[in-house]
């Protein structure tokens, strides 16, 4: 999602909804919801139903461009019932606007979200301290990515790992030092070029564990998969019908990320089978000392 302006942020802007909050949860079928406007911007979370429920990690979960929180549900309610301990907290530090790149509004929301997380997240309450992964979709991993050194001791006591879903624009002069999964294609997408979204968080990760899957590259007439990470696509728009196992993959790969760095094994063999329909897997381990490589899964 670029930064300009462009033909389809403008439509973006029209089409905007301005959506009413409340600090009150909802319970689906699988899943626990809910969230609140506050001073620093909106969070809604999502947490599992099941009895086993526990804030043992939390995922704070930038949107991307001209996007709401309630966008990314169906993702959210994929990862939080495959991981029982999970809370997954989606962020938007600037309400009703396009952007959504600006660190110094990213962390002062993850900032607020650490200090009272007890009082917003209601599974949270009873949790003596969570682990946190932070990241972003599309501009807000730019957010995400240039908020690192700016977030408290508070905060980065309990970072374990960033996440990037097509984190965009991103330069070589910038900088994560933590564990990192990131998924995006191998080619443009939807205005976005790809070398300076997930290949280049990446590649700006070096040095530890981390570990990119990059989608296949899209004929002409399909559409391309920057938006697949959403319910919808970006406000309706640049959404691939077919994705809906990108979404089950990437929650999986969650899943492995996670237990991987918990148990201290972050080996390449983990993450083998998130491999499906041409996907490719870029790998890095700090722990084994492997080399990079480049791994292809056979078409199902």
């Amino acid at each position: 999602m670029m930064h300009h302006r462009s033909t389809w942020q403008l439509f973006s802007l029209v089409v905007l909804l301005i959506l009413p909050r409340s600090a009150t949860s909802q319970q689906s079928a699988a899943y626990v919801t809910g969230g609140d406007r506050i001073k620093q911007g909106v969070y809604t979370y999502f947490y599992s139903k099941s009895a086993q429920a526990s804030c043992q990690t939390v995922l704070f979960l930038g949107v991307g461009t001209a996007m709401d929180t309630v966008d990314y549900s169906t993702l959210s309610s994929l990862i939080v019932n495959k991981m029982e301990q999970m809370v997954v907290v989606v962020i938007d530090d600037n309400p009703n606007s396009i952007t959504k790149q600006d660190p110094k509004k990213f962390s002062a929301l993850v900032e607020e979200l650490n200090t009272n997380l007890r009082q917003y997240v209601p599974l949270c309450a009873a949790s003596a301290s969570p682990q946190y992964l932070i990241g972003g979709h599309s501009a807000s991993g730019q957010g995400a990515v240039e908020a690192l050194p700016l977030l408290s001791e508070s905060v980065t006591s309990k970072l374990i790992g960033f996440v990037g879903l097509a984190p965009y624009k991103l330069s070589s002069n910038m900088r994560i030092n933590l564990p990192t999964l990131v998924w995006d294609s191998v080619s443009d997408s939807c205005g976005v070029t790809y070398n300076a979204a997930g290949l280049m968080a990446y590649k700006i990760a070096e040095g530890n564990n981390r570990v990119l899957f990059q989608l296949p590259k899209r004929s002409f007439f399909q559409i391309g998969f920057h938006c697949v990470y959403t319910n919808t696509g970006c406000k309706g728009m640049c959404y691939p019908k077919d994705g809906a196992w990108v979404r089950e993959s990437v929650a999986q790969s969650l899943q492995v990320f996670v237990e991987s760095l918990q148990s201290g094994t972050f080996v390449e063999s983990n993450f083998q089978a998130i491999l499906s329909n041409n996907v490719t897997m870029q790998f890095a381990s700090v722990v084994s000392g492997n080399d990079e490589s480049l791994s292809t899964a056979r078409e199902l």
